[in-house]
């Protein structure tokens, strides 16, 4: 099982995290959350998010389920994995 979500560093989740029975569901989940917000930013012309954005979704794009955690920043928000039971 592994559970998905984001927030900003220091504040609880704007939205519950998910939880998902495979690994590429979660990172799913966690790289369209993050193409989200680069639309937004694309849409108040925001280049430095629009860049931190597309640049954190070549980071989870190449995340493996090695690890019991993985996280990556964009736009001021941190968006997560974590393995869980």
């Amino acid at each position: 099982m592994f559970t998905a979500g984001w927030n900003q560093p220091g504040y609880l989740p704007e939205t519950d995290p998910v939880d998902f029975d495979d690994f590429d569901e979660a990172k799913d989940y966690v790289i369209s959350e993050i193409d989200r917000t680069a639309d937004n930013a694309h849409l108040v012309n925001d280049r430095s998010a629009l860049d931190e954005c597309n640049d954190a979704i070549d980071d989870a794009d190449d995340w493996t389920d090695n690890n019991n955690y993985w996280q990556v920043y964009c736009d001021g928000y941190v968006y997560w994995i974590t393995r869980s039971d």
